[in-house]
């Protein structure tokens, strides 16, 4: 198992009640007194004095050994779920600040709802990758949320090994036995051995949550069997109108440009999806084919799908805006109109919700699903 996974093992299989309530000793023997001063000194040397002593260690250490494991073990679970709070809202506790939003039963409510907007928007497909119809491989999916993408893949392909990363445990209890999940950050270095490949790498909603999108596909590369895929699906989160209906001095543009320039301005790019293709060619991916699709916000569509895809994104939009106002506004430098304070943007809620509503506003946003070819080896 790779360090990511023992990690991860540790953090695992989160309870469903805070989803709905995520050798040998190195002995010294036969060597004299005066080489160990030696020894001893050369190590002061080259560590400039700092020299981490060992404890000594009794005869019956190694039947101690398991518990003294299993405090520390469950003193990391403790830390992995004091989830901290700010502004009545939870967040991750693993690597706390890394990622902007809540791990709350709202945010994973809107997390389940937005995994509903792309199902329709995606013809009920949860990927548009070529996968064969018995695929038996190893799926990986980055940043997996509430865990219901992986869930969903499991239970399509019952011979596959399917695993889901994530910085918070908000993942259910009770999975198909074909699924694993783990505490793990996706920017971090990967360390999945050589026999850890993976036959497909999946990721979605990753807006405003990547610093390094360069990385993320050259490790997504590394990490690929060859002949595998990979799959990203992701938005330009800045709203617009095809027809000239949202005005620029609205509350909703005013939401988009403060809080998507904000988190831009943090260094997380907040429209990732134009840029999916050309990052994933650079990786030197093949094969790589584009879709885009529209996603209005709200019943104004005349069409009855589109309709029914907006209504269930203004929902998710509806919960979520609050969140994603939270995550930018107090942060906001004085030349950026900030810091707000939570009393201001409770006002700047209403009325951002209020121009969702608005059956006259006509906004959409356009979501990219990009998939591409490991090249054979």
């Amino acid at each position: 198992m790779s360090s990511n996974q023992e990690q991860g093992s540790l953090h695992s299989q989160a309870s469903e009640g805070k989803r709905r309530q995520h050798g040998s000793q190195t002995a010294q023997r036969g060597v004299d007194q005066a080489d160990d001063a030696k020894q001893q000194q050369h190590q002061e040397l080259e560590h400039d004095g700092q020299v981490v002593q060992p404890e000594p260690i009794a005869d019956d250490a190694d039947s101690a050994l398991g518990d003294e494991i299993s405090v520390y073990t469950a003193s990391v679970r403790e830390s992995i779920y004091d989830f901290p709070e700010r502004y009545g809202r939870t967040y991750h506790a693993y690597k706390e600040g890394r990622y902007s939003l809540p791990n709350d039963e709202v945010e994973m409510d809107r997390l389940d709802v937005h995994h509903h907007v792309i199902l329709l928007a995606m013809q009920k497909q949860l990927f548009f990758a070529p996968l064969p119809a018995d695929f038996s491989g190893r799926a990986l999916d980055l940043a997996t949320g509430t865990g219901i993408w992986p869930i969903d893949f499991a239970c399509q392909f019952p011979n596959a090994t399917v695993i889901g990363n994530d910085l918070s445990p908000t993942m259910p209890l009770i999975v198909p036995p074909n699924c694993h999940f783990y505490v793990d950050d996706i920017e971090a270095d990967w360390t999945y051995s050589e026999n850890e490949k993976f036959d497909f790498i999946h990721a979605r909603f990753l807006a405003g949550a990547i610093a390094d999108w360069p990385k993320l596909m050259a490790q997504s590369f590394e990490h690929l069997k060859p002949g595998g895929w990979v799959e990203f699906q992701d938005w330009n989160t800045w709203i617009y109108s095809q027809d000239g209906s949202l005005p620029p001095e609205s509350a909703l543009n005013r939401f988009h440009a403060l809080t998507c320039g904000g988190r831009h301005a943090q260094g997380f790019n907040m429209r990732p999806g134009p840029h999916l293709e050309k990052w994933i060619q650079d990786a030197g991916f093949v094969d790589v084919e584009v879709t885009k699709v529209l996603l209005p916000l709200g019943s104004w569509p005349k069409a009855q799908q589109q309709k029914e895809l907006g209504v269930f994104n203004l929902v998710q939009m509806m919960k979520g805006a609050e969140a994603v106002c939270l995550a930018v506004l107090p942060m906001l430098p004085p030349e950026a109109g900030g810091p707000w304070e939570l009393e201001e943007i409770q006002v700047f809620l209403a009325d951002i919700r209020k121009d969702m509503s608005n059956r006259k506003i006509h906004g959409v946003y356009d979501f990219w699903i990009v998939w591409a070819r490991k090249p054979e080896a």
